[in-house]
């Protein structure tokens, strides 16, 4: 997948990979429009144009058939966004 590149202030004394993983975790929560608790295909491209780092349609695809772990054409909050915020704090 393409890079993601912002900046975290670390007011809490977390490492740059919690951070990270928490701002992902917020920015995709944040675009949960809805309030279903899971994330649509359309939501997580969202969340990548917030984000940045120019994630390409494919790439975001990609990312979205990793974390969409039963298959249902959503990524849930609580059981699947972890393996989707894994695999995008490591690019």
């Amino acid at each position: 997948m393409g890079r993601l590149t912002f900046t975290t202030t670390n007011m809490k004394g977390l490492s740059p990979d919690v951070l990270i993983k928490e701002k992902l975790r917020s920015t995709f929560k944040k675009h949960d429009k809805n309030g279903d608790g899971k994330l649509s295909f359309e939501e997580l491209q969202a969340a990548f144009r917030e984000l940045g780092g120019g994630i390409s349609w494919c790439q975001t695809e990609q990312g979205f058939r990793h974390a969409d772990k039963n298959d249902n054409g959503y990524i849930d909050i609580e059981e699947e966004l972890e393996a989707l915020v894994d695999n995008n704090a490591k690019k």
